[in-house]
């Protein structure tokens, strides 16, 4: 037990760290690499995440490539793309569909097979979008050939002469916008942007909302993959251990967490009052701190584990898809606090439960 808490106690300054600081790490035949300058050239046997001050990829990717940095440039195939960054530059890529954020967003020469989602200051979009193009921003330029709709909120737009939108482009009616004559558009359309009459849109901008939420949930994915992909790798045997727990046992566990998320710090305050139990009280708070931290890790690999069975027996992978849903079920308002505080719980009591069965 001492050696998992030393291990955990590190996990959690790991936590408190951006992705720029850590060294490069390669787990099976996908690709784990945040450093402050990167280059990736090579073939991604798997999903990739690459994190830093200055990101280059320029290679395939046989799965889900994640990026994020201060300036990013893409040139690369994947199967599906999620980048932000301060300055976001996507040239001559293919993908099936793909999640872009950043305050300036460069989409030049691509050749999406589905679906494009942008949110950022100034975006400039060429190429080819075989559905839908979504867009939040400020200054918006498109310049390519979209085969179904555009959904654009901003404030400036400019449809650039060869543009090609085969289906209705619908924009919000008091943006500024500039379309070229020889620019082909199936059917245009207005709305009324009532963003501000919304109570949790109050006082903000609708492209401000979404920059900041898109940006914020790809962040956090990417530092808590780090340091599950840490943790499987540093103490593979507790992972062992939560995927044997009994499927039986989750209601009991979560009973257990929920007991625990509200009985420590009463009882570390109660030690905190009195004289001879301060320090111990702040250790129970900062162990109580690491625990909360990678409970939500442990809950969704056995969740995951749970679904998938023997599909997929690859720890890593099982992470990676488990944690990848988790987060983007969180961006769904009220639902995802509800999943997110079920598999807080959940966690500490697979913990309980793995230290019960010591």
């Amino acid at each position: 037990m001492k050696r998992i808490f030393k291990i955990l106690m590190v996990i959690a300054l790991i936590a408190f760290i951006k992705p720029v600081s850590a060294d490069v790490t390669r787990i099976n035949n996908g690709l784990m690499q945040a450093d402050y300058s990167i280059t990736v050239n090579d073939k991604m046997e798997g999903s990739g995440f690459v994190a830093g001050n200055t990101v280059n990829i320029s290679n395939e990717v046989d799965g889900i490539l994640f990026g994020a940095g201060n300036v990013i440039n893409v040139n690369s195939t994947s199967d599906y793309m999620f980048v932000a960054g301060n300055a976001v530059n996507i040239n001559a890529s293919s993908f099936k569909d793909g999640f872009f954020a950043g305050t300036n967003v460069e989409i030049n020469d691509v050749n999406v097979a589905r679906d494009l989602y942008v949110a950022g200051s100034n975006v400039k979009i060429t190429g080819s979008v075989g559905r839908n193009l979504f867009i939040a921003g400020s200054d918006v330029v498109i310049d390519g050939a979209i085969n179904g709709n555009v959904y654009i909120d901003a404030t400036s737009i400019t449809i650039n002469s060869n543009t090609n939108i085969t289906g209705n482009l619908k924009y919000n009616e008091d943006a500024e916008i500039t379309m070229s004559k020889d620019s082909v558009i199936g059917s245009k359309s207005t709305y009324k942007n009532t963003s501000s009459g919304l109570g949790f849109y109050e006082g903000k901008s609708l492209t401000n909302v979404i920059i900041n939420k898109l940006v914020n949930t790809l962040f956090d994915l990417l530092n808590i993959l780090v340091v599950g992909l840490l943790m499987v790798l540093l103490i593979p045997k507790l992972f062992t251990k939560i995927r044997e727990i009994d499927n039986n046992r989750l209601l009991p566990s979560f009973a257990w967490g929920l007991l625990i998320l509200v009985a420590v710090p009463v009882l570390a305050l109660i030690l905190m009052i009195t004289y001879v139990g301060i320090s111990c009280g702040f250790v129970v708070i900062a162990l109580y701190g690491v625990l909360v931290y990678i409970a939500s890790i442990l809950s969704t690999f056995k969740i995951t584990s749970a679904i998938l069975k023997d599909k997929v027996k690859n720890p890593y992978l099982v992470l990676l898809i488990g944690l990848t849903c988790l987060y983007l079920i969180k961006l769904i308002p009220f639902v995802g606090g509800l999943v997110s505080f079920a598999c807080l719980c959940l966690g500490l009591g697979l913990l309980t439960n793995i230290i019960k069965r010591k």
